[in-house]
C-alpha cells in the first residue's frame, strides 16, 4: 500500500513539475510574443511618422511648384507685355521717322 502511495505521490510530483515547466514555457513564449508585438507597433509608428513626413513634404513641394509655376507664368506674362511694348515703341518710332522723312521731302 505504501509503495502505491509513493508511486502516486511521485507521479503527482512529476505531473506538477511537468505542468510548471509547461507554464513557464508558455509564459516565456507569451513574453516573447508581447515583445515582438511591441517591436512591431514601434515599427508601425515609425512608418506612420515617415509617411506623415513624406505627405507633408509632398504638400510643400506641390505648393512650391504651384507658386513657382504661378511666378513663372507671371514672369512670362510680364516678358510678353515688355516685348509687345517694345515692338509697339519700335513701330511708332519707324512711323515717326517715315513721317519726318516725308515732311522733309515735301
Amino acid at each position: 500500500y505504501r509503495a502505491t502511495l509513493r508511486r502516486r505521490l511521485r507521479s503527482a510530483v512529476e505531473s506538477e513539475r511537468s505542468q510548471e515547466s509547461r507554464a513557464e514555457t508558455t509564459a516565456a513564449e507569451f513574453e516573447a510574443a508581447q515583445a515582438k508585438l511591441r517591436a512591431t507597433e514601434a515599427k508601425l509608428e515609425r512608418a506612420a511618422a515617415r509617411a506623415e513626413q513624406t505627405e507633408a513634404l509632398n504638400r510643400e513641394l506641390e505648393a512650391q511648384s504651384k507658386t513657382s509655376s504661378q511666378a513663372g507664368s507671371i514672369r512670362i506674362d510680364y516678358l510678353r507685355h515688355e516685348l509687345l511694348s517694345a515692338r509697339r515703341a519700335a513701330r511708332e518710332a519707324r512711323n515717326e521717322r517715315k513721317a519726318a522723312a516725308s515732311k522733309t521731302k515735301a
